[in-house]
């Protein structure tokens, strides 16, 4: 068994070779998630995944230009800006 964080093993029972590291994504709080969205899209900009919304507030992922993951997030209780 492989306990991990963030992809990068930090026990194994078996000899591991170089693991690299990697983030899983970066994440940006902002206000008023679907104006920044129309936004964003009007850019340009591909998205990996429609908004979703739960209990804790509203979420979308986006792809920098490699590709990388971009979280969004509106947080349920108001924030003061996204840039």
């Amino acid at each position: 068994m492989i306990v991990s964080l963030m992809r990068m093993p930090l026990f194994s029972p078996f000899e591991l070779k170089h693991v690299p590291r990697r983030l899983e994504s970066v994440d940006t709080v902002c206000d008023d998630l679907p104006e920044r969205i129309a936004e964003l899209k009007q850019a340009g900009i591909r998205f990996r995944n429609d908004m979703e919304v739960g209990p804790g507030g509203k979420q979308i992922q986006l792809e920098d230009p490699d590709g990388n993951p971009i979280e969004l997030f509106e947080p349920a209780t108001a924030v003061t800006s996204c840039s």
